[in-house]
C-alpha cells in the first residue's frame, strides 16, 4: 500500500473546498492520523488554515515554481512524520492557466501523483443534474482517478437521498457525504480571499466547528479507504534535496508575522537542507533581527494591512539596513 492520500477536488470555486479540506483535516486527525495538508497551485492562504488545524506546515503543490518531477519529492519531503495526505485543489477539478491543456490544474497534480479525488459538488439549485456533473467530470480525462462525491450545501436529508439516488447508479461513484446549508461555517474573507489564519482571532473556536460539522456528515471510513486505495508514489528521477543535510553554516532570519507570511515550506527545508539555520522574527513586534545571522529572507503578504505598525517600530528599517548586526535598538 502506499501513502495514504486524497484530493479535495471541486467543479469550480467557491464551492466549498476550502471548508471541507480542512475539516477532513481535523476529522482525520481526531481519529489517530498524522495528517499533512497540501495546497495545489500558488496560494499562501488557505494553507495557513490547514497549519493551524494539522498542527503541520502545508506545502504547495505548484508546477509553476518546480518541475513536475519535483512536485513527487516536494511532497515526499513533506511527508515525513505525517502517515495521511489532504491535498485541496485550486479552482475546477480540470481549471488551469488556459483551455488548451491541464498544466497548473489539480488534475495534473492528481496525475503526478497518482491520487484519489474527492469531487465536492454545490447542489444546493440541482438534484438529478448533479449526476450529470459528476458523470461528465469522470469521464473528462479517465486517467483522472476520480473516487466520490461530497454533495455541499444540501437543503436536507430528502434532498441529499434524492441527489445520491442519481449520481451513484449513474457513476458508480459513492457519495461518501453531505453538508447541509450552514450560514454559521463560513471562513472570514477580503480582497484577495480568505484572511490569513496570522491574522484572525478566534480560530481556537472556529476551527472546531468546521471539523465537527464536516465529521458529521461524511463518512470518514471511506474516505479513509479511497485514501488507501492510492498506489506507491511515483519515484524521483532527478532529486535536488541531498541524501543527508548539510552542516549549518549560516543563519537567515525570516520575516514572519501578521503581516509577512506567504512562504513555501519546501523552499525553507531545502534552504535547511542546504546548511541554513532558519530564525523567524517579526518585523511589527520585534526590535532586534536574531543573533549572528548572515541573510533576510522577507516573503510576501499583507503589509499594506499593516502600514500603522510596521512604521511605528522604527527599528525595523534600521534591521533590514544592516542585518549583519542583528542588535540595532529602537
Amino acid at each position: 500500500m502506499g501513502t495514504p492520500r486524497i484530493i479535495v477536488a471541486g467543479t469550480e470555486s467557491g464551492v466549498g473546498k476550502t471548508t471541507i479540506a480542512v475539516g477532513l483535516m481535523g476529522a482525520l486527525k481526531d481519529m489517530g492520523f498524522r495528517v499533512q495538508g497540501f495546497k495545489v497551485g500558488p496560494d499562501y492562504i488557505d494553507p495557513s488554515y490547514h497549519n493551524a488545524m494539522t498542527g503541520r506546515l502545508s506545502e504547495n503543490l505548484d508546477v509553476w515554481l518546480a518541475p513536475k518531477d519535483q512536485i513527487v519529492e516536494v511532497f515526499s519531503q513533506a511527508m515525513r512524520g505525517a502517515d495521511f495526505a489532504v491535498i485541496e485543489g485550486v479552482m475546477g477539478l480540470y481549471d488551469s492557466v488556459s483551455g488548451k491543456d491541464e498544466t497548473g490544474s489539480t488534475a495534473e497534480i492528481a496525475k503526478l501523483l497518482g491520487c484519489p479525488v474527492l469531487l465536492v459538488l454545490d447542489v444546493h439549485n440541482s438534484v438529478r443534474s448533479a449526476a450529470a456533473t459528476a458523470l461528465g467530470f469522470m469521464n473528462f480525462d479517465r486517467n483522472v482517478n476520480v473516487k466520490g462525491v461530497i454533495l455541499n450545501n444540501v437543503a436536507g436529508e430528502t434532498h441529499a437521498n434524492w441527489c445520491r439516488d442519481a449520481i451513484e447508479p449513474a457513476t458508480g461513484l459513492p457519495v461518501v457525504g453531505w453538508l447541509p446549508v450552514n450560514g454559521k461555517i463560513k471562513m472570514p474573507e477580503r480582497h484577495l480571499g480568505l484572511v490569513p489564519t496570522p491574522e484572525e482571532e478566534g480560530l481556537k473556536s472556529f476551527l472546531p466547528k468546521i471539523r465537527d460539522f464536516v465529521a458529521a456528515h461524511v463518512d470518514l471510513n471511506k474516505v479513509v479507504a479511497i485514501a488507501k486505495s492510492a498506489g506507491k508514489i511515483p519515484a524521483v528521477a532527478h532529486p535536488i534535496f541531498p541524501k543527508h543535510n548539510a552542516a549549518r553554516k549560516v543563519a537567515v532570519a525570516v520575516a514572519f508575522d501578521e503581516a509577512f507570511n506567504f512562504y513555501y515550506p519546501g523552499n525553507l527545508r531545502l534552504l535547511e537542507a542546504l546548511g541554513a539555520k532558519i530564525r523567524r522574527f517579526s518585523p511589527i513586534h520585534d526590535k532586534t533581527l536574531p543573533p549572528e545571522v548572515s541573510g533576510l529572507y522577507i516573503g510576501g503578504g499583507f503589509p499594506e494591512v499593516f502600514l500603522k505598525e510596521l512604521e511605528e517600530n522604527k527599528a525595523t528599517l534600521r534591521l533590514t539596513a544592516c542585518p549583519s548586526t542583528g542588535n540595532a535598538q529602537a
